[in-house]
């Protein structure tokens, strides 16, 4: 027979028991939730600052996948000041992923004013470069478009200097941001794969960029496209430093999507309901055209 003692230990015994298990019970969620999980925004936080970022988040957003889009945007602070009409859109991503279509899409807005790859009479690329390096702010003195949709371009000759390839936004981002501060930087996506295949079949894009293209940013170095790793290493570099560099600029709104995805337009309307745009205008264009140069 059990003395009271025992009986008393065996009751204290179970609800320890318990009281174990419901702690393994709670805590099983996090310990398998997504690392991200905190990046899951309520609509009533998108107006809120992503000035008080941490060590954490902003490791978590540089190095998470390199190759896929972050889940959630990373809103900028907004000042009281700000005119979110006057607020520049900037593809911030590589050639080859849904220009043309970010493009006649955004010109579908009845009040925003989109450039491609031509600001004016020139290349966006080298009226930039050129801008720059008069001192005068890059943007404004090119168009002063709303939004600067390809930026980038590769000549199909040498010609001997800086303006066989140029990249404003890997060479120029510093001086982009400054005159525009509070910039919606957007990144779209493709697969790296298709997107190497299209390099090498637009136009010999991929033969261009290891002839006449360097990026000391990212320790690339002509002739370097020729190889898929090396087109890897430059994909993933370029998506981790616009990552870091909107995480340690406040202000700046980073919007990232995978062109593949259903519902982009919808996204990108519902991010930026200010230029009034309808999601469903979204398409796919140039697949196989051969007009707009890379």
């Amino acid at each position: 027979m059990l003395s009271a003692n025992h009986v008393a230990f065996c009751r204290g015994g179970t609800s320890a028991s318990l009281v174990a298990l419901l702690l393994i019970v709670l805590l099983i969620p996090l310990l398998f939730r997504r690392p991200n999980a905190y990046l899951e925004l309520s609509e009533e936080q998108k107006n809120l600052t992503l000035a008080k970022k941490t060590k954490q988040e902003v490791e978590w957003w540089t190095y998470s996948d390199c190759f896929r889009p972050l889940p959630n945007p990373i809103l900028g602070e907004k000042k009281n000041d700000d005119d979110s009409l006057a607020t520049k859109i900037i593809n911030v991503g590589f050639p080859k992923t849904g220009t043309t279509t970010l493009h006649q899409f955004l010109e579908s807005s009845p009040i925003l004013n989109s450039s491609h790859w031509r600001c004016g009479t020139l290349f966006c690329a080298n009226c930039i470069q050129s801008s720059i390096s008069r001192g005068l702010p890059p943007l404004a003195t090119c168009g002063n478009f709303a939004a600067y949709i390809q930026m980038d371009f590769i000549d199909f000759f040498n010609t001997k200097n800086m303006s066989s390839c140029i990249f404003p936004q890997i060479s120029y981002l510093k001086e982009i941001y400054e005159e525009a501060p509070t910039a919606i930087f957007i990144l779209p996506f493709r697969n790296v794969t298709d997107w190497m295949r299209s390099t090498t079949r637009w136009r010999d894009m991929r033969r261009r960029m290891a002839e006449f293209c360097e990026f000391p940013e990212y320790n690339f170095t002509r002739g370097m496209a020729n190889q898929d790793h090396e087109m890897e290493n430059l994909y993933c570099r370029h998506v981790r430093r616009i990552r870091r560099f909107v995480a340690e600029h406040p202000r700046l709104t980073l919007l990232e999507y995978s062109i593949n995805d259903d519902g982009v337009g919808d996204y990108l309307s519902s991010m930026i309901p200010q230029f009034h745009l309808n999601g469903s205008k979204y398409g796919h264009e140039n697949r196989n055209s051969e007009k707009i140069p890379g």
